[in-house]
């Protein structure tokens, strides 16, 4: 018998367990389609964003690739599904827990969460890529955790450089509740610190970055 998903966000793990699960997949075609390179999907609480950006990873991670868990889904037999399942490099980042007092707290959480996203790819071997020099040494600076805030800043700019370079492919970045440190930083009487780091992080990170 299957069971109510109650505070499930994951969707691998929904799947796994054999729960309800409003098919959406269709979805991911029309979000592949859009013409912009940034997509800002607001919607109210607990309307599934985390939910469908997990979909997503699975179904676009060039380290996922369990064809299992989209079967008797619509976009399982589609000739989507062959063209784009499991191809491409992604990075995702979610900032759901990042609710610090103060500024120097919420970048040592900011920059965990950016580590634990860089780990996933710590066995590139970045020697082989050509150029990149300033990129690979964030990446090792992140890594070995002797990075500097222009490093985080700048952190998703040179991970999706590298994995450009060594897939070939273009990457795909998802972010979740982007907007949480931002406001706990109102919140918390730092929003100027705040919102200056996210200007110079969205910036690096999503403006004009072509990869």
């Amino acid at each position: 018998m299957k069971r109510l998903p109650i505070g499930r966000s994951d969707y691998q793990i929904l799947r796994e367990e054999n729960e309800y699960y409003i098919d959406k997949t269709k979805n991911i075609i029309e979000f592949l389609d859009i013409s912009g390179s940034v997509v800002l999907m607001p919607r109210p609480r607990r309307f599934g964003k985390t939910l469908f950006q997990s979909t997503l990873y699975y179904f676009f991670s060039n380290q996922e690739q369990d064809e299992e868990i989209f079967k008797d889904t619509y976009i399982y037999n589609t000739p989507f599904f062959k063209e784009h399942f499991g191809k491409y490099p992604v990075i995702f980042l979610t900032f759901k827990d990042a609710r610090e007092n103060s500024f120097e707290l919420m970048i040592d959480n900011i920059k965990r969460t950016i580590q634990e996203e860089f780990e996933k790819h710590k066995n590139l071997d970045i020697s082989k890529i050509e150029g990149l020099s300033a990129e690979k040494k964030i990446f090792e600076n992140i890594l070995n955790d002797k990075n500097s805030i222009v490093d985080l800043e700048n952190s998703i700019k040179a991970l999706s450089a590298i994995l450009k370079a060594h897939y070939k492919k273009r990457v795909i970045i998802l972010i979740d509740e982007y907007d949480t440190p931002i406001l706990t930083g109102w919140m918390e009487g730092f929003y100027e610190k705040i919102i200056k780091y996210f200007r110079n992080f969205f910036g690096a990170g999503l403006k004009d970055n072509d990869k």
